[in-house]
C-alpha cells in the first residue's frame, strides 16, 4: 500500500495484516464489559468462530496498528481497523475502529486511522467513508472530527446502555474534505524552530517562542497569553488529542522522539520544555 503521512510522519506506526493471535486478543477485547457495546453485537456475546466468520464478511482490508518503541526492539497493538462493505458502484466504503486498551483515549489510534485513510483512498476510487457509533464513542474522537468528518445523520434515542438511551451518529470523510485537511496540516506544520541549538547549549528562550508559535498554529489560541505555567487542558481547552497533535509537530521538526510513558506528565508548556530539552540532549 502507498504510504503518506503528515500527523503520523514521526510516529513510528506498522500497519499489518491480523493474524490469529491478534484475532484471539480482539475477541476477548470486544467481550470486555466497557467495550461490549461499541462492538456491532451491541451486547450479544457470540463465539469465536462466529465473531471471525463475521469479521471477514465483506471486509475489504483490514489492519492491526502496531507502535514500534524508537531505539527499542519493543513494539504493542494500538488498534484494530477495518474496511468493509466496499460499494463500488456508489463508490463507497465503511470504516470500522476498535482501540485496544489502554490507548482508547490516545492520539496514537488517531494517527492509526489517518494511515489507513490514505491508504484506502490512494487504492480504491471511493468517493466517502462512512461510519457508524453511539454517541458516546465520539468523546474518544471528537477534536478529530470536526475537522475530516461530516455527521450525515442521527438516529435519536436508538440504543439502550447504562440506563439511558444514545443516539446512532452516521458520519463519513470525503476525498475532497480529507485531501483539504491534509492541505490544512501541512500549512499548521511549517513552523521552523529557529536556532534553539548551538554550541553553547539549548536556548530556553529560543525553545519557549518556537513551543508557542506553534501551539498558536496548530490550536488557534488566537491572542491568549501564553507562559510557562500555562496548561493545555484547562487554560488551552486542548484535549488529548490535540496535544498529541502538537507532540507530532514538536518531534518532526526537532528530529526527537518522546516516550510513551513522558507524555502523561505533560500539563504545562514548562513541562513541555522540560521534556523537549531532556529529549535533545540525551
Amino acid at each position: 500500500m502507498h504510504e503518506f503521512n503528515l500527523i503520523t510522519e514521526s510516529i513510528q506506526l506498522e500497519l499489518l495484516t491480523p493474524d490469529n493471535e491478534d484475532l484471539d486478543l480482539l475477541y476477548r477485547i470486544c467481550n470486555r464489559p466497557d467495550q461490549i457495546m461499541t462492538w456491532r453485537y451491541r451486547g450479544k456475546t457470540v463465539s469465536k468462530d462466529k465473531f471471525i466468520a463475521d469479521l471477514w464478511q465483506e471486509t475489504l482490508v483490514a489492519s492491526v496498528v502496531w507502535r514500534k518503541i524508537p531505539n527499542k526492539r519493543t513494539k504493542y497493538r494500538v488498534g484494530f481497523l477495518t474496511a468493509y462493505n466496499a460499494n463500488f458502484r456508489n463508490q463507497i466504503v465503511y470504516l470500522s475502529v476498535i482501540a485496544f486498551p489502554p490507548f482508547q483515549n490516545s492520539g496514537l489510534v488517531i494517527a492509526g486511522i489517518e494511515r489507513f485513510i490514505d491508504n484506502i483512498f490512494y487504492n480504491w476510487p471511493f468517493r466517502k467513508i462512512y461510519f457508524e457509533t453511539l454517541d458516546f464513542n465520539m468523546g474518544r474522537f471528537g477534536s478529530v472530527f470536526k475537522y475530516f468528518a461530516d455527521e450525515e445523520g442521527r438516529f435519536k434515542d436508538f440504543e439502550f446502555y447504562e440506563e439511558e438511551f444514545h443516539d446512532l451518529i452516521v458520519g463519513s470523510i470525503s476525498r475532497e474534505k480529507w485531501k483539504a485537511v491534509k492541505e490544512l496540516y501541512r500549512n499548521k506544520f511549517s513552523v521552523e524552530p529557529g536556532n534553539i541549538l548551538s554550541d553553547k547549549g539549548i536556548d530556553d528562550e529560543e525553545l519557549f517562542d518556537y513551543l508557542t508559535v506553534t501551539i498558536k498554529s496548530l490550536c488557534n489560541t488566537g491572542a491568549v497569553n501564553l507562559n510557562r505555567n500555562t496548561q493545555f487542558m484547562n487554560d488551552l481547552d486542548m484535549d488529548s488529542l490535540d496535544l498529541m497533535e502538537l507532540l507530532v509537530a514538536v518531534e518532526s521538526k526537532l528530529n526527537i522522539s518522546f516516550d510513551d510513558e513522558e507524555l502523561f506528565d505533560i500539563v504545562t508548556i514548562g513541562d513541555l520544555c522540560e521534556l523537549v530539552k531532556t529529549n535533545i540532549t540525551s
